[in-house]
């Protein structure tokens, strides 16, 4: 017996398919569902109901059940397009799809038979081409239109994008023609003309028509026009929670420039936009400005044009925010805004104030200006921007008009029908019904009223051309007509007449003309009564149903004059934009056209004009083939793939889909052609002779109709058809839904019986066949486990040789599909439980020995002793179990062996790695295979590559110190000191210690003696002091008398001669008695201790002699000349005696620095103590020339405690944030100042700690939040793992990380690391670091480089002492620079100030 469908009411999806179970109780998707008896349900009979079919109506039976569930299933496919006769569906997918490309629009302009073709909206628009291109006689060629409806949202402006997207791609033309400038209308009306609303965020806030006019001969675009119905102009002035005003307000304040220029700074907070965020989600105001200006360039607006239009849409925003002071006389509060507003639209600013503060009125000849109040004055303000904007808006259509009209003359004449063939495109609001409507819903619903009217009457042309064609009788068919809604609205007499009067009359209100209309329109079957008194509503029963109206501002909204003193002001406007809206018309301007005429004559209103223009837009669509467009919003968050059936479903009534089927309804709803009706209704004749003549027919394939008619007839007498409810036509059956539904159960009845048997006969074949298969499946269950070794009801598991675990491996898979039947069986074995537990231990045993002939061959010694516990746990024995168990001996055994290697490798020490190599190559691990880990192979390979290249690096240094010795032994002659130093350095960094080295060190100690002592003799004979010459002098002679420098020699025999003459002056001034010889040799000594004087003692004595001889003098006669030299040498010898005093100070205070100060705060005092830019001077400046070389230390010293400091705090930052490069290289900086290692013992805490993996892994889930911390730990962690695998130099990965880094010191250190490694290498010499505390002096060589001098332990050593640690410098870089307990080779004291206080001890080790 055939299960029979229906359409069953449901809450959330409406209708849902169900199948009848038993009485009133159903099966759906959902679950039994139970209805109640009274419901009349509809049956399913044809099962491409329930398929989602391209188009609905060629289903035999067609409801709004099949209809919305057609729908729901194609969009949950992808498929948002969907045909219900000439009518396509467009659901939004809100989504980007891929179906709009190229491909796509010449997939179906060259197809020939489109309704072969998915549906499409660029199907629907190569229909349209169709019927426009493709007729021979052009001169019967139909205009074709496209009409766009729904609600906002639903993605009417997209489908009309697209709608102008085929046109202009079908139109022949040359690049930049008027086919691509019609692409750029779309940006102009979006911006001015749509809007975010609650319901989308681009809606189109009016109605258009777009008028492309076609030359079908030369498939070419002759011109385009456009026409606006109903601008949403409130919006303009105030907007609802969650929607924004008009696209342009936010572009304008989006772009710099203009927002600097139109003075838009503060535009959030601008009235008119302040209600909601100035920003939008996925919406770019700058760049969509960028393409309104481009669209604008395009249809040929001058750039005096554009400047005018922004400048308007500014002075709007600004004129907004004018506010009004309150009381009886009105002013403007707000002068800065009124006057950018003024200035913006080129009007005088109080001119503009008393249009918003007063109002004209005219009494006879006589015109009087009468204030207003806060309230009133606001209302101005608004009206006036709303006039504005509308006025602008029109103007902006009328100009792309006159752009894309070129080639058909002038605007009036494109209203002409004889301009030729068009394609034209409706975009407007679908049917519109909230919980208070106003006049602009009523307007919207009678547009839509009419284009329903207009609709039914195609529809119903269409059915009646079928009955035609089927020659079937109409005069009893009565369809469905919404003409008493039109006549009520807009006929004589209606409510739009009623509305005219009210509007023009005297003392008329809201209320009056409501009561009036209800008055004599109150018996009016569509007009309705609120069921609560309410002075302002009624209601209008439409066809899509009942809507409340209230009537609040009709009679305000229905006014089209505008006020003349605003007229007046525009027009005296400088921007020639404005007074181009408000122009008089005439001849010669084509843009006064734009404006209403403010004349007395001119009483029309807005009613009226909205019923002319629709008028001519019918017109239009009377003569032309028209395609209609509903789309579908499917659900209200605007997200993809999720449809409301609810929403949907009143879409589907509000744009009269569903007008579709009860005209249908109206007339015959199933209709069949002849053969498929008899062939499945034949069975319901009782005659067995009748049934085999027809099946005879049918088998034969005949389609005539007159042959199955008489059988079609006696089928109709079975069913006791009466006449009206069927009807026989030329090539088809039609059948009205009672006859339909005796029909169906006629032939249910008829097919019960055969439905009984063959049920009885497949059941018991059924039930045989099960049968069968539970005896193979337990015959089979059975066979495997006993393969196995198992037996059923078995106890835990045997113990079983492994290998036979492994043969009922290959079962497995086997059994597994047969418990998999077994338990879908319907006869279920009793056993089954057991058995799988049988087979979850035969799965273990073949797991476990899977995995133990893998461990034989490889894995780690962990993994072993897990696979062997879990062996001996299930008692498994073989060869297997020994191999892995043996193998595991040789990891264990191993497993030291690899760890000696390892960790030679990491001291990188020779002995050390000699032995773990030799003692590895004893036991035979020199060979990979020996290894049972591919990791001590690889471990045992490098430890052996690393002992050859240190035997080879051994070889190289001996080499190199064997031809160092020879050149030691060349240079123990010679006296270049510079030579002899770099002769050393070479030689202490190959670690050369032999007698000529030291031989040669003592003898650069000897020329270094000789150098310095030479070079003070060299100063004293050049200075002619006497006394330094003969102490200097002194000096050499007990230093001794065989020097190694020959210009001593030569030097000392001068400095004797000079000696041995000042000896002979001496004696010559002793031997000379007289008076006048004392007093001259007197002055004398003054001059020559005015230029040689250095010592302090000396001076005084000469100064005290001197004035006891002008004591002595002044008795005596005396020329004047010579008491005024006399006067003036005691002058200069007191002066030179007090600068002397005042610079051995200092240079006592300089020495007690250097030697005692250990931080740079106590350097600065003194710094800022002295007059130091004096002393800083030079040489020259001194008088003792040692002042200067103490005065230079001293600012080395400062200048290296500073740099000291800094390290340290460097050296916190990064150990605090836990940087190991920067550690490591403010480390080596630490080590070049000579840091104390106490200064950093904590830092090499955190610093040793990060060099361990575990801890590091600590550290980083510790601190995970901490972002700069959480990187560096990260950093390290990959830096350590690189270090563990030996997959690349340790210094590479150094330096690749570094390679975004901008430290030179990180990069300095790293390439010096680098180059060690090289050298290495090669065998050429490089430095290397002591085995304790590094410290770096700086010391000065003649050719002026910075070397370094390293010093171990608290016994400084020989530049170039290479400690018992050789190899590469990085190997030991954390132990250099961080040091040993007790080691340092500079003591730079404790208890510092300044910087040091600071960096004092890393704080991150207490937290």
């Amino acid at each position: 017996m055939d299960a029979r469908l229906f359409w069953l009411p449901h809450e959330e999806s409406v209708w849902i398919p169900g199948q009848l179970k038993c009485g009133n109780t159903y099966i759906t998707d959902r679950g039994e569902v139970t209805v109640p008896e009274s419901d009349r349900l509809e049956e399913i009979t044809d099962p491409e109901e329930l398929r989602g079919v391209p188009d609905c109506c060629s289903l035999s039976h067609v409801s709004a059940a099949s209809i919305l569930h057609t729908v729901r299933v194609r969009a949950a496919r992808g498929e948002i397009y969907t045909n219900v006769s000439n009518v396509l569906i467009a659901v939004n997918p809100f989504k980007a799809m891929d179906i709009y490309a190229q491909d796509y629009i010449e997939m179906y302009r060259g197809c020939e038979d489109v309704s072969a073709k998915p549906p499409h909206i660029f199907g629907l628009c190569a229909q349209a081409f169709a019927g426009l291109m493709d007729n021979n006689d052009l001169t019967n060629v139909s205009s074709q239109a496209v009409l766009i409806s729904g609600e906002s949202g639903a993605g009417k402006t997209e489908t009309t994008k697209l709608v102008l997207l085929y046109t202009s791609e079908m139109l022949a033309g040359q690049e930049g023609g008027i086919e691509d400038v019609l692409m750029e209308l779309n940006p102009i009306l979006e911006a001015f003309g749509n809007a975010k609303t609650v319901r989308n965020n681009n809606s189109s806030r009016f109605g258009k028509w777009i008028q492309v006019c076609v030359d079908p001969a030369s498939r070419s675009l002759r011109g385009v026009k456009v026409v606006d119905y109903l601008l949403e102009v409130t919006r303009v002035t105030g907007q609802g929670p969650g929607e924004r005003n008009y696209h342009i307000f936010y572009q304008l304040a989006a772009d710099p420039a203009f927002r600097k220029a139109l003075k838009l700074e503060e535009a959030a907070t601008a009235h008119y936009l302040r209600s909601n965020p100035i920003g939008l989600d996925g919406v770019d105001d700058a760049r969509d400005l960028q393409d309104l200006r481009k669209a604008l360039t395009v249809l040929e607006f001058s750039s005096r044009e554009e400047d005018g239009i922004f400048r308007t849409v500014a002075a709007l925003l600004h004129l907004g925010n004018v506010d009004f002071s309150p009381g009886g006389d009105t002013q403007v509060s707000t002068p800065q805004a009124l006057g950018v507003a003024a200035e913006l639209l080129g009007v005088d600013a109080t001119a503009l104030s008393k249009c918003m503060c007063y109002k004209r009125i005219a009494t006879g000849k006589d015109v009087m200006m009468s204030p207003l109040d806060h309230e009133r004055a606001k209302a101005a303000r608004d009206s006036m921007a709303k006039m504005v904007y509308s006025l602008l808006f029109k103007w902006l259509v009328f100009r792309c008009n006159e752009a894309l009209g070129k080639n058909i003359g002038s605007q009036d004449q494109l209203n002409d029908a004889d301009l030729g063939q068009f394609i034209g495109v409706l975009d407007i609001a679908g049917f519109e019904s909230f919980e208070k409507n106003l006049l602009e819903q009523l307007l919207i619903n009678l547009s839509n009223e009419k284009l329903q009217n207009f609709f039914n009457n195609i529809v119903f042309t269409g059915e009646l051309e079928e009955y035609k064609a089927e020659e079937v009788d109409i005069a009893n068919i009565a369809f469905p007509d919404n003409s008493d809604v039109l006549a009520l609205i807009e006929g004589p007499g209606g409510l739009l007449a009623t509305l005219d009067d009210a509007t023009t009359g005297v003392k008329q209100t809201d209320e009056t003309f409501t009561n009036r209309l209800l008055q004599e329109k109150g018996g009016h079957s569509r007009l309705l009564k609120p069921k609560k008194f309410d002075p302002l509503a009624f209601g209008i029963q439409h066809y899509a149903g009942d809507v409340f109206y209230s009537a609040a501002g009709f009679l305000e909204k229905n006014v089209q004059s505008q006020p003349p003193e605003v007229v007046e002001l525009l027009k005296s406007s400088s921007v020639s934009v404005l007074g181009a809206l408000v122009r008089e018309p005439d001849e010669t301007s084509p843009s006064g056209r734009v404006a209403s005429r403010v004349s007395k004559k001119n009483k029309a209103t807005v009613g009226s004009a909205f019923k002319k223009s629709l008028g001519e837009l019918m017109e239009k669509l009377q003569v032309a083939q028209c395609h209609f467009v509903r789309c579908i919003k499917p659900n209200m968050e605007k997200v993809p793939e999720k449809l409301t059936s609810t929403m949907v479903m009143d879409q589907l009534r509000l744009c009269g889909v569903m007008e579709t089927v009860e005209i249908r309804k109206a007339g015959f709803l199933v209709r069949q052609r002849y053969a498929d009706f008899v062939g499945r209704y034949f069975v319901v004749l009782k005659n067995k002779d009748e049934r085999s003549a027809i099946q005879a027919k049918l088998a034969k394939g005949l389609c005539d109709a007159a042959a199955f008619r008489p059988a079609s007839q006696a089928i109709l007498r079975r069913a006791e058809a009466i006449d009206g409810q069927y009807a026989l036509g030329k090539t088809k059956v039609l059948l009205k839904s009672p006859t339909f539904r005796i029909l169906e159960d006629l032939r249910r009845a008829a097919f019960q019986p055969f439905a009984v048997a063959l049920q009885r006969a497949v059941r018991g074949h059924l039930v045989r066949k099960q049968i069968c298969e539970v005896r193979e499946v337990h015959r089979e269950i059975l066979s495997c486990i006993h393969g196995a070794g198992h037996q059923l009801r078995e106890e835990g598991f045997s113990a079983k040789q492994v290998h036979r675990a492994t043969i009922a491996e290959g079962s497995l898979g086997h059994l597994d599909a047969l418990l998999g039947r077994a338990i879908n069986l319907p006869i279920k074995l009793g056993y089954i439980h057991e058995a799988a537990k049988v087979r979850s231990n035969i799965a273990t045993e073949t797991s476990l020995a899977r995995k133990l002939a893998t461990l034989a061959m490889q894995g780690n010694a962990f993994e072993m002793e897990e696979a062997l516990a879990n062996a001996e746990h299930f008692k498994l024995q073989g060869d297997l179990v020994d191999a892995v168990r043996k193998r595991l001996e040789d990891a264990r055994a191993e497993a030291p062996i690899k760890q000696a290697l390892q960790s030679a490798l990491d001291s990188d020490e020779h002995e050390e790695l000699h032995r773990a190599v030799e003692a590895a190559t004893e036991k035979g691990y020199h060979e990979p295979k020996r290894w049972t880990q591919p990791s001590g192979a690889a471990v045992m390979k490098k430890a052996a590559e690393r002992l050859r290249e240190l035997d080879e690096e051994r070889q190289r240094q001996k080499e190199l110190r064997d031809a160092l010795a020879t050149q030691v032994e060349e240079h123990l002659g010679g006296t270049d000191l510079q030579a002899i130093q770099e002769m050393l350095v070479r030689a202490g960094s190959a670690g050369l210690q032999c007698e000529a080295v030291e031989r040669l060190r003592e003898r650069c100690t000897a020329l270094k003696r000789e150098t310095d002592l030479h070079q003070e003799l060299q100063g004293c004979l050049a200075s002619g002091d006497g006394t330094a010459l003969r102490e200097i002098v002194a000096r050499i002679h007990a230093a001794g008398e065989q020097w190694l420098l020959p210009k001593l020699a030569d030097d000392m025999a001068e400095a004797g001669r000079r000696i041995g003459e000042s000896n002979s002056k001496l004696e010559a001034a002793q031997a000379n008695p007289p008076e006048a010889q004392a007093e001259r040799s007197l002055l004398a000594q003054v001059q020559a201790a005015l230029e040689w004087g250095r010592e302090l003692e000396p001076l005084l004595a000469l100064q005290a002699r001197f004035a006891e001889h002008l004591s002595l003098s002044c008795s005596g006669p005396k020329s004047k000349a010579a008491a005024a030299e006399e006067a003036e040498s005691e002058d200069k010898l007191n002066k030179h005696i007090e600068r002397l005093q005042e610079e051995l100070s200092l240079i006592e205070e300089l020495r007690r620095g250097v030697t005692t100060y250990t931080s740079s705060t106590e350097f600065e005092k003194l710094y800022r103590a002295c007059d130091f830019g004096k002393w800083a001077r030079g040489e020259e400046f001194w008088i003792r020339k040692e002042g200067w070389t103490i005065f230079q230390e001293f600012q080395e010293r400062k200048d290296r405690l500073w740099k000291a400091e800094l390290a340290l705090i460097k050296l916190k930052g990064a150990t605090e944030a836990f940087d190991c490069e920067e550690m490591e290289a403010a480390f080596t900086s630490c080590a070049e100042l000579a840091v104390p290692a106490a200064e950093i013992e904590e830092y090499n805490k955190v610093f040793t700690m990060l060099q361990r993996p575990h801890q590091v892994r600590d550290l980083l889930s510790r601190w995970g939040k901490h972002q700069i911390r959480a990187a560096n730990l990260q950093k390290q962690l990959e830096y350590l793992q690189a270090k563990e695998a030996g997959t690349e130099s340790l210094i590479m990965l150094q330096l690749r990380r570094l390679k975004n880094s901008q430290s030179v010191e990180l990069m300095r250190l790293a390439l010096r690391k680098e180059a060690g490694r090289r050298n290495r290498a090669t065998g050429a010499a490089h430095p290397t670091h002591a085995g304790g505390y590094v410290v770096a002096e700086q010391v000065d060589d003649p050719a002026g480089d910075r070397r370094l001098r390293a010093e171990r332990g608290r016994e400084p050593q020989e530049p170039g002492h290479v400690g018992r640690h050789g190899g590469e410098p990085h190997v030991r870089r954390r132990e250099a620079v961080l040091g040993r307990p007790g080691a340092g080779a500079v003591a730079l004291g404790a208890g510092r100030e300044g910087l040091f206080a600071a960096a004092r001890g890393p704080e991150i080790l207490d937290g």
